[in-house]
């Protein structure tokens, strides 16, 4: 039985997306960051398995959304590269 949304109602499933795990990463200086646990709780909500992360939780303070083009891109490739290797 898929989640209640807030409103009590059942939410939507996603079933292209089911089975497919999400990772929804956010640095600190990213304009998403308001709002990005609010997408990983509906993919959620609609079946979609989704992980949540906050970098600096995982050792990989500041940035924006841009990480690729970062000082520490290094560390935040190899923190995709562990999630991928646990999560495939």
């Amino acid at each position: 039985m898929p989640e209640e949304t807030e409103n009590g109602e059942p939410a939507r499933r996603l079933i292209n997306l089911v089975g497919i795990p999400v990772l929804n990463v956010s640095g600190e200086a990213s304009y998403h960051r308001p709002y990005a646990h609010c997408v990983a709780t509906w993919l959620n909500q609609a079946g979609v398995k989704t992980e949540y992360v906050n970098r600096e939780d995982v050792g990989l303070p500041g940035n924006g959304h841009q990480m690729m083009s970062e000082k520490n891109s290094t560390g935040i490739a190899k923190f995709f590269m562990s999630c991928s290797i646990r999560t495939f």
